[in-house]
């Protein structure tokens, strides 16, 4: 119920041109699509071992400011996460953000379906933060085993 609110507080600053103190995406979507399909062209000419070791770099390939990709098995692993070590090599399904929705069983569900975007909340991993933020997420899988996703943190404006 929180964040519903601090949502619509949020849109109504926006209305009126105020973005004090919200977080504005600093991508687009189509440059999230661009990052994530290029580290899924990289696993797949590359192989899983090196992919890994190059997400897992902070100042890697595929971290373009706070815009990157992490790694996870289709059983809810993470393999490889820049930011997020602590999750590396556990399965995070029963991860629940604070409106209590299961991130991952929705990025597993939007991979498997095609269409591989899905909004949630979470943590700005990348600023050692635990403040919640809106992130547009895209996800890619390189093979049945495992996939690629990036996020976009923060509200779009246009």
């Amino acid at each position: 119920m929180a964040l519903l609110w601090n949502l619509r507080s949020a849109f109504g600053q926006l209305r009126t041109g105020n973005l004090t103190g919200l977080a504005i995406r600093n991508h687009t979507r189509q440059e999230l699509y661009s990052l994530v399909d290029r580290a899924v062209t990289y696993a797949k000419a590359s192989g899983r071992e090196k992919t890994l070791a190059e997400i897992n770099k902070p100042d890697g390939e595929f971290v373009q400011g706070d815009m990157w990709v992490w790694a996870e098995s289709f059983n809810g692993t993470i393999l490889a996460d820049p930011y997020w070590k602590s999750a590396i090599g556990r399965d995070t399904r029963g991860y629940k953000d604070i409106n209590g929705q299961k991130t991952t069983l929705g990025a597993l569900d939007a991979v498997r379906n095609g269409t591989g975007f899905v909004h949630q909340v979470f943590p700005a991993t990348s600023k050692n933060s635990t403040r919640q933020v809106p992130k547009q997420v895209f996800m890619k899988a390189v093979d049945d085993q495992w996939w690629i996703g990036g996020g976009i943190y923060g509200i779009e404006v246009r």
